[in-house]
């Protein structure tokens, strides 16, 4: 009023809990017709159910990072992931580290020397296969995923070469938690979206010596 604008132009700008909570902001803020909203998340938590994330593309945007668990992570992927790890047939794995083992005791250490502690390679296999029996014979069914992220979502993935952005449904991330070494690194701000979304300038200017101007790492994060 005081300005004598119409309208209000509102740019909420959030990560992680502070993605989820400006996407929140933002559905409210869209009620009113004096406010012109729009809102960007990273990392954002699956909040919203299919339909609704839907309803919100026309002022939300969610960037995913890779293989960034929190936007994959809701209390049904959590079960799926859970239930992945109960079925999953692990003894294959356990009697080829039983058998690495072996070999390389035999390769680093003198047989003379160990030969009255330790019982014969062939034995300590065959012990392995009688007690490694373990098949998973129970199929889980997966506990339906309802929750996704907000709006139209970025993923920033990478390619082998660095990394990539598009343009992907939602609904994509409900697929349950890629289980991933940097699923927890690509959550946050310097090791995930900083690198990503520098990797891809760097590729784009075809400058590797580019850099972004804000002190991004002077954030408190």
């Amino acid at each position: 009023m005081h300005s004598g604008r119409d309208i209000i132009r509102l740019y909420i700008v959030g990560h992680s809990l502070g993605a989820g909570a400006g996407a929140i902001a933002a559905m409210e803020f869209n009620e009113f017709d004096f406010v012109k909203v729009e809102a960007f998340g990273f990392g954002c938590p699956a909040l919203l159910s299919p339909g609704l994330s839907e309803s919100t593309k026309d002022y939300i945007t969610t960037v995913v990072a890779d293989a960034d668990l929190v936007p994959r992570m809701s209390g049904a992927s959590m079960v799926n992931a859970i239930l992945d790890l109960i079925g999953f047939n692990w003894t294959a794995m356990a009697r080829d580290d039983f058998k690495f083992t072996m070999d390389r005791i035999e390769e680093t250490t003198p047989v003379a020397n160990i030969k009255h502690i330790l019982p014969p390679k062939s034995q300590v296999l065959k012990w392995s296969q009688e007690i490694l029996n373990y098949t998973a014979t129970e199929k889980f069914e997966p506990v339906p995923i309802s929750l996704i992220p907000p709006g139209n979502c970025i993923h920033l993935f990478r390619d082998g070469m660095g990394f990539t952005g598009s343009v992907t449904p939602c609904t994509y991330f409900a697929s349950g938690v890629e289980i991933s070494r940097t699923m927890v690194d690509d959550h946050l701000i310097m090791p995930g979206y900083h690198r990503a979304l520098l990797t891809m300038m760097r590729d784009w200017n075809q400058d590797f010596n580019f850099d972004f101007t804000h002190p991004i790492a002077k954030i408190p994060c």
